[in-house]
């Protein structure tokens, strides 16, 4: 008797947007001058993974004092992938300053933004993602979830795949020092706007934002680099396409594993940094059901 091997197909789709466009939401409170400066000097791979990743991005800034003239408004120039120093620019319109008042709007001042376009920011035909950051609470006067449905109005019927929200603030004040503790309160209503709306939350007091920084560009970028699988596979049977091009495990571009979604270990295909298909790719994965051991997965050959 014959024993036929049924073989399995999964089929995605990379981010459609080709357009994103970044609000940047600084507290510009007293103690915010050394998160700003951190920000200014290890916000380079946000550019470098926008740059791999062919998008198409526009990035502006504003603060949280909803006391201020320009409360709602966007602070200094709007940096392009066009720019030829973003990372430069950045840091210029990042330094918002620390005068502004200490019972910050951040929900608030981006509501303000995306509601009213200026300067073209943002653009119609872009996705929208909001990153706050700030070492204290939102203090904006409507509830989380009168904020997260105003943001998803803007654009309709596409609104969960066009907008999401991070947040760079206060999640584990035990890992503060005792400094910036005492200047500071757990962000919970940025952290909740996140988690509403497929965004990130991350911890203002590292020592280092470069990995956070990797994290928010991903999210951000609204493209994926990790792609849930059916079932589990026979992972030496693994095959995955890119946009009609087989891509050998081998080289190192993508691996599989086991990811936690919702607390579940959940098979995946995980891309590499840098190794992203780009926006609008066909990504296909062909294998057979099985174990889904990750320890059976190939041996990457060595550069």
């Amino acid at each position: 008797m014959r024993i036929s091997v049924v073989s399995l197909v999964d089929t995605f789709t990379q981010s459609p947007w080709e357009k994103v466009d970044v609000l940047l939401v600084v507290d510009n409170s007293c103690s915010m001058e050394p998160y700003q400066q951190k920000l200014g000097e290890d916000f380079g791979g946000f550019f470098d993974f926008f740059e791999q990743g062919e998008v198409d991005w526009h990035l502006a800034v504003t603060h949280t004092d909803v006391l201020a003239e320009d409360f709602g408004r966007l602070r200094g120039p709007i940096v392009t992938s066009e720019a030829s120093d973003p990372e430069g620019q950045f840091a210029e319109v990042v330094n918002v300053g620390t005068t502004g008042l200490g019972l910050e709007a951040g929900l608030a001042a981006a509501a303000a933004v995306i509601r009213n376009p200026v300067d073209g920011f943002p653009r119609d035909d872009a996705s929208i993602s909001v990153i706050f950051v700030s070492d204290e609470q939102d203090a904006s006067p409507d509830s989380v979830a009168d904020y997260v449905n105003g943001y998803f109005d803007l654009r309709g019927p596409r609104a969960r795949e066009a907008f999401n929200a991070s947040a760079l603030t206060v999640t584990e004040p035990a890992d503060c020092t005792p400094e910036q503790y005492a200047s500071s309160s757990p962000g919970t209503r940025y952290v909740e706007v996140a988690r509403l709306t497929g965004g990130i939350a991350a911890n203002l007091c590292v020592q280092d934002f470069a990995g956070i920084v990797n994290d928010l560009a991903l999210t951000t970028s609204v493209m994926l680099d990790t792609f849930f699988l059916s079932t589990r596979p026979d992972v030496p049977s693994l095959e995955v396409t890119v946009d009609g091009e087989v891509v050998p495990c081998e080289e190192g571009r993508w691996q599989f594993a086991l990811v936690d979604r919702e607390g579940t270990p959940t098979p995946a295909i995980v891309f590499a940094a840098g190794q992203l298909p780009p926006p609008g790719a066909d990504v296909l994965v062909e294998y057979v059901r099985g174990a889904g051991d990750p320890a059976d997965a190939c041996v990457v050959a060595p550069p």
